[in-house]
């Protein structure tokens, strides 16, 4: 005799969960979603939860892993590291413990991870990129930015190739990209100045580069209707790619199939070869993108 019950609806913790990013580990996904936690497990099962309430109290928090397996969640204020695969959390002592943190992201080959920070005191000295080499547990800063708003990061897979976005703190406010080539070392910037119907572009945040035009990084719009996605590059204007009366979240390109995709909330966009983006029917919406092996999460 089978009994079949329909499941209880989800009603804790703000409704169903939404994924936010995936990180790996070896074939393991971490997926971390706010007012839940983070789920781990593979594809087809089993999974199992880290309820947020063992991280910290801040449900938007957004989350790194190093390849030492270390885990990072983003704090109101600061940081909070998990050590031991995320059984135990801490919050961060010293370094950055007293910024906002904006962005975080593990870098692909090293134990290193990046934190882009805003420092709230009146000089404002400890605004810019810091980076940790020991899970953690002492931070140094890599790029200063005082006098900037910083916004987004993201680093690419070859760990060298950084881009940062923060906004200028002048008048009229500028947007600016920063890239680093040489795995933070140095940095080059450039002002994105760009109109959307008649009115200057807010807020960007880099979402992706190309590594057959090195050259070139694509940025996304926030909080405009519509969002854009611009392709910058040094030398040249920014190139619109896409529009959509909604938030564009990620990028990235299957190299097997020769095909960029993009998450938006009204779904999947995708080109293939060198043609343009056009919505596909796939997905009615998305948030984040991974290429794992032939699968594409």
């Amino acid at each position: 005799l089978a009994v079949f019950s329909a499941p209880p609806q989800a009603r804790a913790h703000g409704g169903l969960p939404v994924s936010q990013q995936i990180l790996w580990q070896d074939q393991t996904m971490l997926v971390p979603t706010p007012y839940w936690g983070v789920f781990i497990g593979t594809d087809g099962g089993p999974w199992h939860w880290i309820c947020e309430e063992a991280i910290n109290t801040y449900q938007q928090r957004r989350f790194a892993r190093g390849q030492d397996g270390t885990l990072y969640a983003t704090d109101r204020i600061g940081l909070t590291v998990s050590r031991d695969g995320g059984c135990t959390w801490q919050a961060v002592a010293s370094g950055i413990h007293t910024f906002q943190i904006s962005a975080l992201s593990g870098d692909p080959i090293t134990a290193r991870v990046w934190a882009l920070a805003t420092d709230g005191s009146a000089d404002g000295s400890g605004t810019g990129l810091w980076r940790s080499d020991d899970a953690g547990n002492s931070w140094q800063l890599a790029y200063a930015m005082k006098g900037h708003y910083p916004i987004g990061l993201t680093v690419m897979p070859d760990g060298q190739t950084l881009a940062v976005t923060s906004s200028a703190a002048m008048t009229p406010i500028q947007q600016v990209l920063h890239v680093s080539r040489d795995g933070g070392l140095n940095f080059q910037s450039q002002t994105v100045a760009y109109q959307v119907n008649g009115k200057d572009i807010g807020s960007i945040v880099p979402l992706w580069l190309d590594p057959r035009a090195p050259e070139q990084i694509y940025v996304a719009t926030r909080n405009l209707s519509p969002n854009v996605l611009l392709r910058v590059s040094p030398s040249t204007p920014p190139t619109e790619m896409m529009r959509v009366d909604t938030g564009i979240w990620d990028m990235t390109r299957d190299a097997a199939r020769d095909q960029i995709l993009v998450a938006t909330s009204r779904g999947l966009w995708s080109a293939f070869g060198s043609t343009a983006l056009q919505p596909a029917a796939t997905l009615s919406s998305a948030q984040c993108l991974s290429i794992h092996g032939q699968a594409r999460y």
